[in-house]
């Protein structure tokens, strides 16, 4: 069997650049770009595209992540890749071979039963290669083994696992020569322990020693001030001097600054909230997420200090996100059109003896958040 070591074609695993020096260009295709393994996996492979010198190309129906593709080199391109409606699922793979064709796509690559056959129906039409990621077991049932046929018909066909394997040979008879197995994994530097500082640390064993059951103590805080109280640690004698293990240094306070407890409370505790809320269907934790952001002063970064200069100030940390949150998810998408203030923007009268739609100053910021990720 084919592992991850031996690669389908050339050294870098892609197709091989046609004769006119054409840099080979791979599109992905997921439902949607939100939180999760396939998702994660999605960007990781752009990147890893991209370093090996393709295009990398990803489409699905948006998501948190979308934002994220640009920074790793890659090109999003929004479709809906859900519905299982059979209308909806040919007019947009007859859409996606348009872009195929468009675009020089020399290699379409599924992980969803869904754009799976909207991929495979685009291959097909284009004669572009198809490649498949066999990621769910799904039971063995008559209907689920029919839906789930279109994730064994890529060459080749990618399992996960060595068990995944073994249910592509034993429950749908692909042959041995069209799987590669390629096992999950993960990227240890993300948690490499050199990443954190070692003061860090000596500040969070502090605040557990203080405080005991931090969640829960995070979940009684009655506002803002409690929590950012509960947060505000002072180390002992011994790690003001030994925050850097293994070497004694110059004696300092080392407390967490205002601005990084701020950012706990808006990024880590105020999702938390939300979170718990979903989890035990009480409002009252989402409610309490919501006063503590209106609470907490605006962030102050590049992104909200160009929203200001539009005029759209943030006057707290629940305005600041939302503004970020617009950036990320219409901005950086160019969708204007379906955003409240893009919409504004466009729709101001326009004739021959008026001014400009926009002044320089007006233009240049607006290019200027749309381009800054």
């Amino acid at each position: 069997m084919a592992s991850a070591s031996d690669p389908v074609s050339g050294t870098t695993g892609l197709p091989p650049s046609d004769r006119s020096g054409k840099r080979p260009v791979i599109l992905q295709l997921v439902p949607r770009l939100d939180g999760g393994d396939i998702e994660r996996g999605t960007l990781e492979i752009a990147a890893a595209v991209v370093r090996a010198g393709g295009r990398a190309l990803v489409a699905s129906a948006g998501g948190r992540l979308a934002s994220r593709l640009g920074s790793v080199g890659g090109e999003f391109i929004e479709m809906p890749m859900r519905s299982k409606n059979p209308v909806a699922l040919h007019r947009t793979a007859r859409r996606l071979a348009d872009l195929v064709r468009a675009e020089g796509v020399d290699l379409i690559h599924a992980s969803n039963r869904i754009p799976g056959w909207i991929g495979y129906r685009a291959a097909r039409r284009t004669g572009a290669a198809f490649v498949t990621t066999y990621h769910r077991i799904h039971a063995d049932a008559l209907l689920q083994r029919r839906h789930d046929a279109v994730m064994t018909r890529g060459s080749p066909t990618i399992a996960v696992s060595d068990y995944t394997a073994q249910v592509l040979r034993d429950r749908h008879g692909v042959p041995e020569g069209r799987i590669v197995t390629i096992p999950h994994g993960i990227d240890l530097t993300v948690f490499d322990p050199k990443a954190v500082p070692g003061v860090r640390i000596a500040q969070l064993a502090a605040m557990l020693h203080r405080t005991g059951q931090l969640f829960g103590k995070s979940l009684a805080a009655a506002d803002g001030r409690e929590l950012k109280n509960m947060f505000s640690v002072s180390l002992s004698n011994y790690w003001r001097t030994h925050y850097r293990f293994g070497k004694e240094v110059r004696s300092g306070e080392r407390r967490l600054g205002d601005t990084a407890i701020r950012s706990l409370l808006i990024n880590t505790i105020a999702p938390a909230l939300v979170a718990y809320a979903y989890y035990r269907l009480d409002d009252r934790f989402r409610d309490r997420a919501f006063a503590l952001l209106h609470e907490l002063p605006a962030e102050d970064n590049k992104i909200i200090r160009k929203w200001n200069e539009l005029g759209f100030p943030a006057h707290n940390a629940g305005e600041s996100q939302a503004l970020l949150q617009l950036k990320a998810a219409y901005c950086d998408q160019s969708r204007c059109l379906e955003c409240t203030i893009g919409r504004a923007l466009l729709s101001q009268p326009y004739g021959q003896n008026d001014g400009p739609l926009l002044s320089l100053n007006e233009e240049a910021v607006l290019y200027g958040l749309a381009g800054s990720r």
